[in-house]
Formats: C-alpha cells, structure tokens, sequence
C-alpha cells in the first residue's frame, strides 16, 4: 500500500508511453512558454513495467522514479534490474538510466534468502538520497524494511541494512514504506492488509528512533485492526 503520490505514478508510469528522450535539460525544458509545453500525452508513457513507483526531484529540476526489482526490456537491453531507475524532466518522457543496486552483490542480504527488493521509495535528507526498499519473498514469514543511501539520484546506492524485521517491529507483512519529514522529524508508515502503521526515524532518517524495542511499543496504528 503505497502512498497517493505511488498511486498516481502507477496510473501515469504503468498506463502510460514508452519513448524516451531526456537529451533537453531541465532548464532548456522550464524556459519554454506555458503554450510552448506539452499538453497531451499517449499511455503508457512507460512500457513494460515499473511497479509500485516512488518519484523525486533532483537538485538539477529531473525527476528520478524507482520501482520494484524485475525482469523486462529496458530500452535495449533485458534483464533484471535491481531496482530500476528512470528520469524525465517533464514526467511524460521517460528514460531507464541504471539500478540503484548495479550488481547482484551489492543487493541486501539481511532478510529471507532468495528476498527481492520491493517498493522502494526515496527521500533526501540532509546532502543524501535515501531508498527505503522492502525484503520479502513472495508469502515471506518475516519480511522487513532496510534504507541505502546516495550522494545521487541515480546511484549507485549503499545498503545500510534492515530497520526492522516484521516479528522485531511486532507488524505481520511489514513491507511498502513511505517516509516523510515534518518539523525536522522523520516518520515512516508502513504495513500491508494487516494494517498500516507509523514510527519515528532518527533525524538522519538511518534508524529508529530510540531503537526497535521502543518503537514496537510506541508504533502508531493508522488504519487497520490492532
């Protein structure tokens, strides 16, 4: 369960066309005149897959997406990624540029053997970009929530490792993180059908705040049962 701004980059990026053509800077693209912008695009504006999104913008004005590890066509080459990323400056035109994790090994290894890395999403904190990922096989027991960070919006990332596994955080499911900055504290929500649920971070965004024993006792029911 992704947050709304997720949501509405499923519609754009899996509803949407493949064409990708980011040659244009992000300056050369905001000078031109509110008549002189595109105002029509064709769906998909991203073909064949980026599930479960996460958008942000750049310090250069590009916007940056991640998704979910996968097997597909990336222009011209197939394989899998490792989370992919894509850029576009005006969020129609999309272009793949690499993985935030480049290689096999430079992929988490904390969780379930054989995990994939799901629903990424990004934030910045301070000078660095953090990617917040969930671990999890499919139908996992004890799926958890891990950070990387970045000097970059494209990578490569640097795992930091698991905030949390799903029986630390005392959360079946624990996947699909959101994180957010308010009044200089960082929050993340998180969960599943099992419901969905809030923490506080450490101020670098890296931990939990007072660690996991506190935030277990401590954690937010947002939506759900409890």
């Amino acid at each position: 369960m992704k947050k709304f701004l997720s949501a509405l980059l499923v519609t754009c990026l899996l509803t949407g066309c493949g064409g990708s053509n980011v040659s244009s800077t992000s300056s050369e693209y905001s000078s031109l005149s509110s008549q002189e912008q595109p105002t029509e695009y064709n769906n998909p504006v991203w073909e064949p897959v980026l599930a479960d999104p996460s958008i942000i913008r750049g310090e250069d004005g590009v916007f940056y997406a991640y998704g979910t590890s996968d097997t597909a066509r990336w222009g011209t080459d197939y394989g899998l990624k490792y989370v992919p990323v894509l850029s576009s400056v005006d969020l129609v035109h999309w272009e793949f540029r690499n993985s935030a994790f480049p290689k096999a090994k430079d992929t988490p290894s904390w969780g379930t053997m054989g995990a994939g890395i799901w629903a990424p999403d990004i934030v910045k904190i301070g000078d660095k970009y953090l990617l917040y990922y969930s671990l999890s096989t499919w139908g996992d027991a004890d799926p958890g929530i891990g950070v990387a960070t970045s000097d970059s919006p494209l990578g490569p990332f640097t795992d930091q490792g698991k905030l949390f596994l799903s029986s630390e955080i005392g959360v079946a499911n624990s996947i699909d993180p959101s994180v957010f900055v308010d009044d200089g504290h960082v929050y993340m929500a998180w969960g599943s059908f099992v419901g969905i649920y809030l923490v506080e971070l450490t101020s670098d965004g890296l931990g939990l705040l007072n660690g996991v024993e506190y935030q277990s006792s401590h954690k937010i029911l947002l939506a759900g049962d409890d």
